[in-house]
């Protein structure tokens, strides 16, 4: 028997986390190079699954990921509505939306 899939409500939102062993200060002041990770993630609002994941190692901005995120999450599940914050609101994040068929409300 087959599960009936019915379109996901879906969020995008990403965070920035610092790997490594040193302090901020330190770093700081014996000017070294932070190392960074910036991890995107493309998930189900209402079942909390998430459909699609993206790594980078430097600081990017949010809007860069959002149409591979949507692509890959709208070849696994359909997506009835996206919603995100003001880090990826762009002309061509909304036409992106529009062409794959959803809904992209910012």
């Amino acid at each position: 028997m087959h599960a009936k899939i019915r379109k996901i409500f879906a969020g995008i939102d990403s965070t920035g986390l610092s790997h490594g062993q040193a302090s901020y200060y330190y770093t700081k002041h014996l000017k070294l190079r932070r190392k960074f990770i910036k991890v995107s993630i493309l998930a189900d609002m209402r079942r909390q699954l998430i459909y699609g994941i993206k790594i980078r190692h430097r600081h990017r901005h949010d809007s860069i990921d959002f149409v591979p995120l949507l692509e890959r999450a709208v070849r696994l599940v359909p997506i009835s509505t996206v919603v995100a914050d003001r880090g990826y609101d762009s002309e061509q994040n909304h036409v992106s939306a529009q062409n794959i068929g959803i809904p992209y409300t910012p």
